[in-house]
């Protein structure tokens, strides 16, 4: 059982910006801002899209003269690395806190040449949540862009103290339960546990979340100088409304409620509209057409329905290596059983399914039309978004990345009709995780007309919902989901 997000105990709805100046510094840099959010309300539904006490001030570096660097004759970290040490003080940073960053990707574009490398606050083996640096390089080592920011003065601050969480992540996802309003039947089970400085655990709380919960400790920003020590537990709520990456403080000094959530990203993004189509994103702009091997042969070069990397379709229906398009009208995301997708045969014939304005997005052929549409308009942007830099190593969505770099296994899982029998309607969203974990979007009914309209006939929305995602891999790196957290970046985002 759950309660709204807004009454749960600890969330106190506040928004300040930080708009101190800094000293004009060389390569004319750009300067950003971020917003401290310590919580946001989201949608009627009052979630949370963001929760931090305090985000780095962000600056971009770049020249109009070309590098900001010498060509260098080192690994492609070990150039970025010796750049931010050399501007460190153009950073607002002491040479302490670029002391052994974490590498969250890095990957070079087969096209530019160019290499791409995200970099993560470490102090002392743990990690600094939201305090993210990014580095591009050409092929001769010579850095073109920097941006992002870590924590000034950290590393110092923290010193030698000592790393002894007041309580383990059994607890830690025992209070998240609590502050979220969900009532856990049994206490969080412990089912495997690691080593190192983070003491990583995979618990098990099946009313907490869907999946299997890692937790790990990190450092929480708290402000310049200071971090809390916070337990980091990732958790896909039941009916994967939501997606946490959330953290727990693991001590209990200076926090008035036990327990509560000191920092919070939900990695599903939503939009929401009146379905008043604009022009060519309908069946109201000229009907359907129909297309034939429409598969780019660079982006998907097995076609969109081979997830092995041999000749020959593994799948007849709407499932292939980008997108897995069904129906899930029970909100459970698992494809419905009866049935859940169009099939094309042998042939992959997919052009007997006609839509029909006047019936329900319930009558059987309506159903297939749209799980059709969106299986077809998710490859379309898969293999367009490709020819613009979104490939495998970029942390693009395939299940099989065909050795040419990143993580697979996460092809878009895209949900027709989403919960439309348990009651969801006139709204959609992406929920984006980190790369080789499949993303999810989720096309809602919209009710404002008669027969109801169906949002996975939509195009607009279809488009809107697959950028959040390419937004997320790139912004901060394919293993980064929470670079766009912050109450401006998410803004944007929305349009």
């Amino acid at each position: 059982m759950r309660r709204p997000l807004s009454t749960a105990a600890g969330f106190r709805p506040a928004c300040r910006a930080d708009r101190r100046a800094r000293a004009p510094v060389a390569d004319r840099p750009r300067r950003g801002y971020f917003l401290k959010l310590v919580a946001e309300p989201l949608e009627a539904r009052h979630l949370l899209s963001a929760l931090l006490p305090y985000l780095p001030p962000t600056q971009f570096l770049y020249s109009d003269q070309g590098a900001l660097s010498p060509p260098r004759q080192l690994s492609a970290y070990e150039a970025a690395l010796t750049f931010l040490h050399e501007r460190a003080p153009q950073l607002g940073l002491a040479a302490g806190d670029l002391d052994q960053p974490l590498v969250t990707s890095q990957y070079t574009d087969a096209d530019t040449g160019l290499t791409h490398v995200y970099l993560r606050q470490q102090v002392r083996g743990l990690e600094v949540a939201a305090a993210d640096l990014n580095v591009t390089l050409d092929r001769q080592g010579r850095v073109l862009t920097a941006g992002g920011g870590f924590v000034p003065g950290l590393a110092k601050t923290l010193g030698a103290a000592e790393i002894v969480p007041e309580f383990g992540p059994a607890e830690a996802a025992r209070l998240a339960a609590r502050q979220l309003g969900i009532e856990l039947a049994g206490e969080p089970r412990i089912v495997d546990q690691g080593t190192g400085p983070a003491q990583p655990h995979t618990l098990v709380a099946p009313e907490l979340s869907a999946d299997k919960i890692p937790a790990r400790v990190h450092y929480v920003p708290t402000g310049e100088r200071s971090a809390q020590l916070a337990w980091q537990l990732i958790v896909r709520t039941p009916g994967g409304e939501n997606w946490f990456d959330l953290s727990v403080p693991a001590t209990t000094a200076g926090y008035r409620d036990f327990g509560e959530i000191v920092a919070l990203h939900d990695w599903v993004s939503h939009a929401s509209y009146r379905a008043l189509p604009p022009p060519a994103e309908s069946p109201e702009d000229g009907g359907f057409v129909i297309r034939n091997d429409a598969a780019d042969p660079t982006a998907s070069p097995f076609g969109w329905h081979d997830t092995n990397g041999a000749a020959g379709a593994e799948f007849t229906d709407t499932r292939g290596n980008n997108v897995d398009a069904h129906l899930d009208r029970n909100g459970d995301n698992i494809a419905d059983a009866t049935p859940p997708r169009p099939d094309g045969g042998a042939a992959l014939d997919f052009t007997s399914f006609v839509f029909s304005p006047t019936a329900a997005p319930s009558a059987a052929h309506n159903q297939a039309a749209a799980v059709v549409n969106l299986f077809y308009v998710n490859n379309v942007l898969h293999d367009l978004h490709y020819k613009y830099g979104f490939t495998e190593a970029a942390g693009n969505f395939q299940v099989n990345n065909y050795g040419r770099g990143g993580i697979g296994s996460d092809a878009v899982q895209a949900d027709a009709q989403d919960n439309a029998s348990g009651g969801s309607a006139n709204n959609a969203n992406f929920a984006t995780p980190p790369d080789g974990f499949a993303p999810r979007m989720q096309m809602f009914e919209f009710t404002s007309t008669n027969p109801r309209r169906d949002s996975s006939l939509d195009n607009g929305v279809i488009i809107h919902e697959y950028g959040h995602g390419v937004s997320n891999r790139l912004t901060g790196g394919p293993a980064n989901s929470n670079a766009l957290s912050a109450l401006q970046s998410g803004g944007l985002g929305e349009g």
